[in-house]
């Protein structure tokens, strides 16, 4: 029987030159960057969940769409119980996304004149590694091979710490909330989500 959950999933953004793609942050045309993986799919995750390939590339071709626009905007830790972004908690835009292999990679600006933008500026300009994780509603079934996501609806990408990990690719655990969540349906989800696109132009 599949359960619908908040789901989050953290990857650290950190330098690591084995890849082609760097995990770092920069300063480019005065603006400061985040470079790394952001999501990844068909391989099971630090929670035990497993995300298809087919249905993540349906939500990042919708979130892209956000990133057209200039509205794929997240915020700084992630909030409690909450699926709406808050403005004034917003820290950074993510501009690009791109696929290697099974990893989604993302350039991500941080906002430096929002309050919780300037406040991520410091922490990295510090030395303080910090890491994204994806923000989303999802309706996940256990198998044998793990929890498998049978529906997703990304919300966006928050910027998050977790001092414990150790691998730029690991994911983190994350606390799955939300089991109470009313009954949503597929076709309802996807029609929220294109509704919230549409409603986005």
């Amino acid at each position: 029987m599949s359960q619908k959950f908040l789901l989050r999933e953290y990857y650290e953004l950190d330098i690591d030159k084995s890849k082609n793609y760097l995990m770092e942050s920069k300063v480019q045309d005065g603006n400061l960057y985040l470079v790394g993986i952001i999501q990844a799919a068909d391989m099971k995750n630090g929670n035990g969940r497993i995300y298809p390939r087919q249905l993540l590339e349906r939500e990042m071709n919708i979130y892209n769409k956000l990133i057209k626009d200039g509205r794929a905007v997240g915020e700084l830790d992630h909030p409690a119980l909450r699926e709406e972004i808050s403005l004034e908690r917003i820290s950074h835009i993510v501009e690009s996304t791109w696929w290697d292999g099974n990893q989604v990679y993302g350039k991500i600006k941080v906002l430096t004149k929002m309050p919780l933008g300037a406040m991520l500026q410091s922490l990295i300009e510090s030395g303080v590694k910090v890491g994204i994780s994806s923000r989303a509603i999802g309706e996940v079934r256990e198998t044998n091979e793990g929890l498998m996501v049978e529906e997703l609806g990304l919300i966006c990408f928050d910027i998050v710490h977790n001092p414990s990990t150790t691998n730029a690719f690991m994911l983190r655990e994350s606390q799955m909330l939300f089991q109470n969540i009313p009954t949503i349906t597929k076709s309802d989800m996807i029609n929220r989500k294109i509704h919230k696109i549409l409603d986005l132009k």
